[in-house]
């Protein structure tokens, strides 16, 4: 993977001297930030003094004169910046000339700008083409400040010189054939501004660089990484989040998921949620600031345009201003060095190390930023890195995180994350007050309330009543007095528990009890008591015996099978009963529901015989039909 170095960017430079005599040169760029880890810097490198800072003299004269009478313009309204492309060939030479670049090629590039620019906006800015010139210097070698010097009050007949682009929203973009040094830097807001870049306007270097310059221009300055050295806190007071901080010592450029901080070649990410939110581009974000209490927001991803996009969260002990953001791999964000980066961390001027990337691309994160107490934007890094030590943190929250802040007044607690659904995120600002449980209502009905459960198996119907128009989530749990029979989870507030075939005759008490899932927000609760008398179930007893003539000195053998519905085990006796009296009884065999017997030995003559089961404890007595037998 490639990346743009410092093209990408930027120093914050004062310029002491007026425009009248020329700008001064910047100072010198500054190194590469000390990556460690798997991304290995490319062999050329372009760095930038970046964020040129005019002289408020130069700046208030210029405005007395371009718009006098009136206050300068500095709303939000939209706007159209127009873009003068001037090309310069510094040195005579060709074979250091790096960057071809026509008029067609740099209508191009404003084209890209615009779409960048005019989406990012969201219609608030739209960039057009304000005119194409080439000039010579024929210097011997290229030194971006004297380029940018002598091109600023003569290119396009001295329109930009004397500080006469202030507050007219034209903007002057100084190419070089020649890489420069790999040198970058504008000017920062004032409705206009002035540009220089040896990157050309190649898709992979050239194209972020100017997006990121013209952001300059337009009034944003670097997005940048916070780590506090601390093993428990990872927030401070604003006035500790600085560039050589020992507190929380800041990586400049060190947001890789915004455009004013540093990405890859060819990616332009989106601008985070503060600098939009400041310039009035998104308006469908939440805006948190009474103290106790927690709010539950389902962020959508900051790449994508709909839904509740950021969080902006007051401190209401020190009003200390703090955003929340989903970012994840989807719309602008798609390419972003975050995701698919593993292991891309630098060190601090402490022994902390910040590290991004490691973020899980079919997941995202959730991030928190704050703006710093002089210039930018800073991504706080609040997660310790798997397998590292606390002093190595990143730049996100996955789900489960949490993130709380110095003064311990905002809490915020990552639920759960879907590029598709966008980010569950829980805010507290403060102790929220503890709210009561709400109290739940539970009933329960039989579908008899006497049964043989043998022949019909009884259904115990538990319902828990709405609360304020829900049915509390949670399940049922169903008794027989205090015995547990089982349990249900209860769907639209009902659930429907079927008692077991076996169970026992006699006197029941049957209840049922509300379990809500949330303890905090809804009282458990439990039914009345249901009575239930469970019957024994009704058998028959069939025989093969028929009429027959039987031999008054023999014993006729014969059976009785013993039925019932749903029982499938008998216990006890069968008696054969002999002209209405029990003659003879047998034990009745387990191990089937039919029982071999013997009628006794009968005295001549007629006889009423029928075979009687005696019943048990869950079966009731039954008879086979009566036959007459004749002895002889």
């Amino acid at each position: 993977m490639s990346r743009i170095p410092k093209s990408l960017l930027a120093v914050v430079v004062a310029i002491p001297l007026l425009l009248t005599t020329g700008l001064p040169a910047v100072a010198a760029p500054s190194e590469e930030p000390p990556f460690a880890g798997a991304v290995t810097p490319p062999t050329t490198s372009y760095t930038e003094n970046d964020e040129v800072h005019l002289p408020q003299s130069v700046i208030d004269a210029a405005r007395e004169r371009i718009i006098a009478g009136r206050t300068a313009n500095s709303s939000n309204a939209a706007t159209i910046e127009k873009i003068y492309i001037s090309v310069t060939a510094v040195t005579p030479a060709t074979g250091d000339d790096v960057n071809s670049i026509n008029q067609t090629q740099a209508q191009a590039l404003v084209t890209q700008l615009n779409s960048y620019w005019n989406d990012e906006s969201n219609g608030n800015v739209t960039v057009v083409f304000g005119g194409f010139e080439t000039r010579s210097m024929s210097s011997s070698s290229c030194v971006p400040n004297t380029v940018f010097n002598q091109g600023v009050p003569n290119t396009f007949g001295g329109i930009f010189a004397n500080g006469n682009w202030v507050d007219t929203h034209n903007h002057l973009l100084i190419l070089t054939k020649e890489a420069c040094g790999g040198q970058a830097f504008g000017t920062v807001g004032d409705n206009g501004g002035l540009i220089f870049s040896g990157a050309g306007i190649s898709a992979n270097l050239g194209v972020p660089i100017a997006i990121h310059e013209l952001g300059h221009n337009i009034g944003f300055h670097h997005a940048n990484a916070t780590i506090c050295a601390s093993t428990t806190k990872y927030d401070a007071p604003q006035a500790s989040l600085a560039i050589n901080s020992t507190t929380c010592p800041t990586e400049e450029y060190g947001d890789l998921l915004d455009i004013m901080g540093y990405t890859v070649d060819g990616v332009a990410p989106r601008l985070s949620s503060p600098n939009k939110i400041k310039m009035g581009w998104i308006s469908n974000y939440s805006n948190i600031t009474t103290n106790n209490t927690s709010t539950t927001l389902q962020l959508s991803a900051l790449g994508t345009s709909t839904g509740t996009q950021a969080a902006r969260v007051v401190d209401p002990t020190t009003g200390d201003v703090y955003y929340v953001e989903y970012r994840a791999a989807a719309g602008k964000d798609l390419k972003s060095i975050s995701f698919g980066t593993s292991n891309l961390c630098w060190n601090t001027a402490t022994a902390y190390i910040i590290c991004d990337g490691n973020t899980n691309p079919t997941v995202g994160s959730l991030r928190i930023l704050r703006e710093m107490e002089g210039d930018g934007t800073t991504v706080l890094a609040v997660t310790p890195t798997s397998g590292q030590p606390t002093t190595t943190r990143n730049t996100h929250l996955n789900v489960g995180g949490t993130f709380t802040n110095h003064t311990s007044k905002l809490k915020v607690t990552v639920n759960s994350m879907s590029p598709s659904t966008g980010a569950s995120v829980t805010i507290t600002l403060g102790t929220p007050p503890v709210v009561a449980p709400s109290n739940t209502s539970t009933t329960i009905s039989l579908s008899t309330a006497t049964s043989s459960l043998a022949s019909k198996q009884v259904v115990v119907s538990a319902s828990v009543a709405q609360v304020s128009g829900v049915y509390p989530a949670g399940s049922f749990k169903f008794y027989d007095g205090t015995t547990s029979l089982g349990s249900l989870n209860a769907v639209a507030g009902k659930a429907d528990y079927s008692l077991p075939i076996a169970f026992p005759v006699g006197q029941h008490n049957i209840t049922a009890k509300f379990i809500p899932t949330s303890a905090t927000a809804y009282n458990l609760s439990t039914s009345s008591v249901s009575s239930l008398v469970i019957t024994k179930a009704p058998t028959t007893s069939t025989s093969p015996l028929s009429s027959v003539t039987v031999s008054q000195y023999s014993r006729y053998g014969t059976s009785v099978t013993i039925a019932a519905k749903n029982v499938k085990t008998f216990t006890g006796t069968v008696s054969v009963f002999v002209d209405g009296q029990s003659a003879i009884s047998y034990p009745i065999s387990t191990s089937s529901t039919t029982t071999k017997l013997s009628l006794p030995y009968l005295t001549p003559g007629t006889h009423q015989v029928y075979i009687k089961y005696n019943g048990d404890t869950v079966s009731t007595t039954s008879v086979s039909k009566t036959v007459t037998i004749t002895s002889v």
